[in-house]
């Protein structure tokens, strides 16, 4: 495991631990979902330009379609990443609430950390995939239960899962590490072929 720490936007220093990249694999019917994954309808991008860390992307996506999430970001440079579903209230808005998420005081911050099996101490991601419910992105975390999200932390980096959503539901999301990057996407009627 490597440590390094990495300077936030707000000025923030933070000691992150991380695992090499070769530390994390996917395997059995993870492995031979992103394997079937070949054409991408959508794609969600963490940036960091300008000083400020975002997530780029469609406001729609079709459901039954492929969703494509890709790191852009320099961990070095600002550390890691999630891209948790989770309901939009529960999504820290205030700094007062970030700042509450990045120590874990948040019930819904503890709650990916825990799906995660991440280690705030050592920094270590037990796992690096959530998947809750059907297969593909289609689960929100809530007070009571866990959602869909995914841990990055390797530059150009990339996840692919179907939208197992259906039509009609919004799927809000933010990162864990950086709960300023937020986001939503609708997911619409698959086009009739």
């Amino acid at each position: 495991m490597k440590r390094i720490s990495v300077r936030r936007p707000s000025g923030a220093l933070l000691t992150i631990g991380l695992l090499g990249a070769g530390a994390f694999a996917f395997a059995g019917p993870a492995a031979a979902e992103q394997e079937r994954l070949g054409a991408t309808a959508a794609e969600i991008t963490a940036e960091f330009q300008n000083g400020k860390m975002s997530f780029e992307g469609p406001k729609t996506v079709p459901a039954g379609s492929n969703l494509r999430i890709v790191n852009n970001t320099d961990p070095q440079q600002i550390g890691p990443h999630t891209i948790s579903f989770t309901k939009k209230r529960l999504i820290p808005n205030t700094r007062a609430e970030m700042r509450a998420c990045g120590r874990g005081q948040l019930r819904i911050c503890r709650k990916i950390i825990k799906a995660h099996k991440a280690n705030p101490e050592t920094g270590q991601v037990g796992r690096v995939v959530v998947e809750r419910g059907k297969v593909g992105w289609n689960q929100l975390f809530s007070r009571k239960r866990q959602g869909d999200s995914w841990f990055t932390e390797t530059q150009n980096e990339e996840h692919t899962r179907r939208v197992s959503a259906v039509a009609g539901k919004v799927l809000p999301f933010f990162c864990v590490v950086h709960p300023d990057m937020q986001g939503k996407i609708k997911v619409v009627p698959a086009p009739i072929e």
